[in-house]
């Protein structure tokens, strides 16, 4: 196909010899010559229809009551309703309800790993303690029996627990 194209000199469409030279020349004078016919649109306006038309309106837009326009979203209620929001927008972010600390709320496990990773000197945490608290039975009471005591150490690697 792509040989065919190259072998081809001409288009295949041609203009007589100084056909644009002269076209300019034959179409003016067929322009000055045929007049243009005015040809009818289909709509015909009444008659002193132009004449009467600013006289009619003067008298509707004089007789006619004034509607007051209130807009929706005026600058005045922009501001009120933009100052509103925002306040409640701050109030809801300041009160948020706290939960109350208290010996339920404490996570034990949080608590104990702090004071394991944390080195306290023993003296601190001796001199938290009161004579009466440790005098009276706050501590729990973990009831043990022999047979437990045996189990663990027989099951339970002690050479591991002595070298702890």
């Amino acid at each position: 196909m792509k040989q065919l194209l190259k072998n081809i000199k001409h288009s295949g469409f041609s203009t007589p010899k100084q056909y644009f030279a002269t076209l300019e020349k034959k179409l003016l004078p067929m322009g000055k010559t045929k007049p243009l016919e005015a040809t009818s649109t289909g709509f015909k306006a009444p008659n002193n229809y132009f004449n009467t038309l600013e006289n009619k309106i003067l008298i509707k837009s004089i007789t006619q009551q004034k509607n007051t326009i209130s807009l929706l979203f005026n600058k005045t209620n922009l501001i009120y309703l933009t100052g509103v929001a925002a306040a409640l927008i701050i109030s809801f972010n300041i009160y948020k309800a706290q939960p109350t600390l208290g010996f339920n709320t404490i996570n034990l496990e949080l608590v104990e790993h702090y004071l394991f990773e944390t080195e306290i000197p023993s003296e601190e945490m001796v001199s938290l303690f009161t004579n009466e608290t440790l005098i009276n039975d706050e501590f729990t009471q973990n009831n043990i029996t022999e047979e437990a005591i045996e189990t663990y150490l027989l099951n339970d690697d002690i050479d591991a627990l002595l070298t702890e």
